[in-house]
């Protein structure tokens, strides 16, 4: 039997995490051992497509990168974090608010469901879901 929530989600080559203007919302995340990951082959009016690639291949963000978000000198996206990363908003030295990768070591405490955005030291913050109620 096939779980309900995985057909909801990318597989290897599907467009993924950006915006979809046909259906006006955004495409899935991708499946288990996939990432969602910028090809600067395949570019469209809004930019570069991003397609679901096993994660092996996936050329992932580090500790202290960008992640997941526009990178207008290289005309594309910023990829996801590496295993035990996160790609969350953190506020920098100028007050801005950039995503970037951080280590996981967030005690999300029993039964909670998403992803922490915001500090990782403090409480401020909030719980993302993305379109289809999971973390992201």
């Amino acid at each position: 039997m096939i779980d309900e929530e995985e057909t909801d989600l990318g597989h290897e080559g599907d467009l993924c995490e950006t915006w979809n203007e046909e259906a006006g919302t955004y495409y899935p995340d991708c499946a288990e051992g996939l990432v969602c990951e910028a090809q600067d082959d395949m570019v469209s009016t809004s930019g570069s497509y991003m397609i679901c690639v096993v994660e092996e291949e996936a050329d992932l963000g580090h500790e202290g990168d960008y992640c997941l978000t526009w990178n207008e000198d290289a005309g594309t996206y910023y990829p996801d974090c590496d295993e035990g990363l996160i790609c969350t908003e953190q506020e920098d030295e100028n007050g801005n608010w950039p995503s970037i990768c951080i280590d996981d070591t967030t005690d999300y405490g029993e039964g909670a469901d998403g992803t922490w955005r915001g500090n990782t030291t403090e409480s401020n913050g909030y719980w993302f879901l993305n379109s289809h109620g999971y973390s992201g």
